[in-house]
Order: C-alpha cells, then structure tokens, then sequence
C-alpha cells in the first residue's frame, strides 16, 4: 500500500527559531511630534485624528471668539476660587 500525504508537512518549530524571527521583525513605530505625524513614510494613517483648516474664518472672528472663551473660563474660575476660600475661611473660623 502506499501512503499518501496531504500536502501539508508539519515542521517543528525551536525557541531559536522564533528568537530570530523576533530579531528580524522591525520594532513599531511611535510618532512623538507633529511632523511625524505629517511625514510619515506608508500605511494608513491612525485612526481618530483629525486636523481640521478653514481658510474662509477671519482671523478677527477666530481671535474674539479665543478671547472670549479664555475671558468666560476665568470669571468661573475666579468664582470658583471666592467660593473655595469663603468656604475654607467658615471651616477655619478666620
């Protein structure tokens, strides 16, 4: 009679052999600044980072709408603060 085999060989594999492998594999790839991010060589690019550009807002409209958000954030931190010492003061009985 003779054997018929199916094709596949099954091949033993050593912890030397995946220790090589592992050598020969290429480290992954970390963007740590802004230009990485813009320079990279191939591949997709990640997930969930988006830049986004509009050229059609007037820089003045950007600026009073910064200012104006900076200006609100700091009143409530301010009202925050007073809360926190008249609130630190009672406590202390100062």
């Amino acid at each position: 009679m003779e054997h018929i085999s199916s094709g596949t060989e099954s091949t033993d594999v050593d912890a030397t052999t995946i220790s090589e492998s592992n050598e020969l594999a290429a480290p992954p790839t970390q963007i740590t600044s802004i230009d990485g991010f813009f320079n990279r060589k191939r591949g997709r690019p990640p997930k969930n980072r988006f830049v986004e550009v509009y050229k059609s807002v007037s820089k003045t409209i950007s600026l009073s709408l910064s200012l104006s958000l900076t200006f609100s954030l700091s009143l409530n931190v301010q009202s925050e603060l007073s809360k926190f010492i008249s609130t630190l003061c009672t406590v202390l009985k100062l």
